[in-house]
This record gives C-alpha cells, structure tokens and sequence, in this order.
C-alpha cells in the first residue's frame, strides 16, 4: 500500500475507502501453489500416483489464489458509520457504536486484528462464543489488506473514535 493511501486512511477518518488484500501476498502463493503442483505432476507423469495428488490440491490451491487476486469480491470498506468485511465464506458490517475495542492476537502463527463488540446482540452469537474460546475476542478481520497487524487495527481505532465523536 502507497503512502497517500496509509495518509488518506489516518488524516480523514470519516472519507468512505475499500481497501484490497495484498496483491504482493496473493501473488507469491499462486506463484508457490503453481510449483508445487508442477513438481506433482512432474512427479505424477514418472510414475509415482502420489504425484498426482500433490499436482491436484496445488493445483486447486493455484486457481483459488489466482481467484482470490483478482476477485472484487474480497475487501474491507471503512465508511462513515462501519465498515463491512467480504470475504470467501465471510460477510459482515459492523457499525463504529457497536464495538468496544479493536485488538491483535497470533493464531495459528498468523497475527490477525480482532475486535470485541459493547453489546454483543447483533450477529452469530455461536460464531462469537467460538471465537471468545479460542481468541478472547468477538470477531477478527481476516486479512490485514497491505497493512501491518497494529497499523490496521491503530487505524481502526482512530475511524472508530471520529465516528462515535461526529455522532
């Protein structure tokens, strides 16, 4: 992410914006996925069945990241009043007046932000239980979208801060 964009998200913290996941990132795993599923199909077309296998999965891991990359579908969009999160097999709004606080926690050798709601009504009460159990928090964000783990969530903040002040 370019440094107008990291200004725009902290000097105008009420300025609706959509921000990607890494295109870096995205493009380095369907670069990993692709050699991995080229060695299986080396590995398949000598003989070895198990060759196949590995070429399959990697093969699908590869057309999922190249999916990911260039899919639309795949954001955080930091509005006035919330901001929603839409992801594969994940969507979600959050208004700025409904969480108490915005965190980091390391789960399963991967930092992601997590935040904790004031009063948790809205949403999957199940899937918040989960969640509590296992990150001590409400909900995480599952990307960081070119950003560090405490930038994203120190951003968060501050757009959460200007919101519930504005209100």
């Amino acid at each position: 992410m370019d440094e107008s964009t990291r200004a725009a998200l902290r000097n105008n913290p009420l300025q609706e914006i959509t921000l990607y996941p890494s295109r870096t990132k995205w493009i380095l795993l369907s670069v990993v996925c692709g050699l991995f599923a080229l060695l299986g199909f080396v590995i398949g077309v000598t003989g070895d069945a198990h060759g196949w296998i590995v070429a399959a999965i990697f093969g699908a891991l590869t057309a999922y990241s190249i999916w990911h990359l260039n899919s639309r579908s795949n954001y955080l969009r930091l509005t006035p009043t919330g901001f929603e999160v839409r992801a594969p097999m994940r969507k979600y709004d959050v208004r700025w007046n409904e969480i108490a606080d915005f965190g980091a926690v390391i789960w399963r050798r991967n930092l992601f932000v997590v935040f904790n709601f004031n009063n948790p009504t809205s949403g999957d009460a199940k899937r918040r239980a989960q969640n509590r159990r296992v990150l001590s928090y409400d909900e995480m964000i599952p990307e960081t979208y070119g950003l560090s783990v405490e930038e994203l969530a120190e951003i968060l903040e501050l757009r959460r801060r200007a919101a519930i002040s504005a209100a």
